[in-house]
């Protein structure tokens, strides 16, 4: 499963989600600017097996558009519907 809810640039500092690799959003990674994306290290694994995933592009399976990625965060534990649940493949756009 991937889950893509739309963050702010300083979503992970105050969630407090470290990023193992590359950067987060900024404030220049907006509408209109070059698509990009913070992806978790379970789904950087799963796509790129043995590579690094900065600098790759993807597209999710609601749209077309390619997104490059620019960060890897720690795989994390999200909480929705007051269930606490592990999703492991997980991505962040601006």
């Amino acid at each position: 499963m991937t889950f893509t809810p739309p963050v702010t640039p300083n979503y992970f500092e105050t969630m407090r989600i470290p990023i193992v690799e590359g950067r987060a959003l900024t404030s220049f990674d907006r509408a209109g600017s070059k698509r990009v994306a913070v992806i978790s290290k379970a789904m950087a694994r799963h796509v790129w097996p043995g590579q690094s995933a900065l600098g790759r592009r993807l597209h999710f399976p609601t749209g077309s558009e390619l997104y490059e990625v620019v960060g890897i965060v720690k795989d994390t534990t999200v909480f929705q519907s007051y269930i606490c649940r592990s999703i492991r493949r997980t991505s962040r756009l601006p």
